[in-house]
């Protein structure tokens, strides 16, 4: 996940130069720093999302340094036992409540016996600190402590997924498909630019169209959401509890332009397994310059726009992973030939007028289709049998 900068288009100062790749990789290795000197050399919780409690710090008035000492120590106590609550069961299964709890309770431990008391256990994380910072600054930026630290949390857990997501890709040998989605949706989000161009990504990743690369974001934008799920099921007690924790983060990380990535990449994570098609529908919708299928029906779109939409529906219609998918992309297939009809009163494919009108007759039918959709291509209809 090269050249991901967490920049926002309000130029946030502590947003500037920060790179999520670089982030997750300097809190991976501060975390295997600190297991290793709990002597703990496997895979724990608290290295992966130790900067929920930087984050909480900086929120409650801590300079960088104390921040990272009261940081690492934290995460060094609760990898070693010594923290108060590490024998505790998490509140309502979630472990983010008991490190919260944790987290105050420390804070108040570093404050009440002196900064100079507290030495910082891991040397090694200081060097990690300056790719950190700026991300955990942008976070926390106005935040109150129990906020900054729910919103860093969510924010490792999906900087994760993205990582490992990217490294399954690599290892299956579809690197061309993380390409696609990176250079025309991942970074975009995090850098506030445009996306690559078509012309030159098609070209570097040996593909023939737009619609078919649409669908290779498609599936990795599903791997990302589904791996995002299973991160956030290890925090939990019970399969039950992800949609609502999800839920929780969602609603932490809403407002700010430095959250706004993160949140677009949870969401994807609540309705991957909810709304699998329609995600995949929105994808390529927002790629085409429209927020999702429903703006994409209901505002007047360029018939350049709307033939690219419809080349990629068709594509999702015959290619698409489900039935679900197959179908809802024939849907919009069929919206995208009447939208051209209604707003240029031009046929953009070779259909009689009997299969057009009987597919119209279908969709205006099709009550979990968005209304604006169903309303453009009743118009269609109408327009057809004037």
């Amino acid at each position: 996940m090269d050249e991901i900068p967490l920049e926002t288009a309000d130029n946030t100062p502590a947003a500037v130069d920060s790179d999520p790749a670089r982030c997750v990789m300097a809190i991976e290795a501060a975390g295997a720093a600190m297991a290793s000197v709990a002597d703990d050399a496997g895979p724990n919780l608290v290295t992966a999302i130790w900067p929920a409690m930087y984050a909480y710090c900086l929120a409650s008035d801590c300079d960088s340094h104390q921040a990272l000492a009261a940081a690492t120590s934290w995460a060094c106590d609760f990898l070693r036992g010594d923290s108060l609550h590490a024998n505790e069961e998490p509140p309502g299964g979630r472990w983010r409540r008991l490190y919260w709890d944790s987290a105050q309770t420390h804070l108040s431990r570093c404050r009440t016996h002196g900064w100079d008391k507290v030495a910082t256990p891991v040397d090694a994380t200081s060097l990690s600190l300056d790719d950190i910072h700026p991300m955990m600054e942008a976070l926390v930026a106005g935040q109150d402590p129990a906020s900054a630290f729910t919103r860093a949390w969510g924010a490792c857990l999906v900087l994760r997924a993205l990582r490992e997501t990217r490294q399954a890709c690599g290892e299956e040998r579809l690197d061309p498909h993380w390409k696609v989605l990176q250079e025309r949706v991942i970074e975009p989000r995090f850098k506030g630019g445009a996306p690559a161009s078509w012309h030159d990504l098609l070209v570097s990743v040996d593909v023939s169209d737009s619609a078919a690369a649409a669908m290779m974001m498609v599936d990795v934008q599903r791997r990302i959401g589904r791996r995002l799920r299973d991160l956030i099921g290890q925090t939990l007690d019970h399969v039950v509890q992800v949609d609502p924790e999800i839920n929780i983060l969602l609603s932490s990380l809403t407002g700010d332009r430095p959250a706004s990535a993160v949140w677009a990449i949870l969401e994807w994570s609540n309705r991957v397994e909810h709304e699998t098609a329609m995600l995949a529908a929105d994808l390529i919708a927002s790629d085409l310059g429209a927020a999702d299928v429903e703006a994409l029906f209901r505002d007047k779109q360029s018939l350049a726009v709307l033939t690219d939409a419809k080349d990629c529906y068709k594509t999702m219609r015959l290619l698409g992973d489900k039935a679900s998918d197959r179908r809802l992309g024939g849907e919009l297939y069929v919206a995208t030939i009447a939208a051209a009809l209604v707003h240029y009163d031009e046929r953009i494919s070779r259909q009689g007028d009997l299969a057009v009108e009987g597919a119209f007759t279908k969709i205006c039918e099709e009550r979990s289709l968005p209304a604006p959709v169903r309303d453009l291509v009743a118009r269609a209809a109408k327009h057809l049998r004037p």
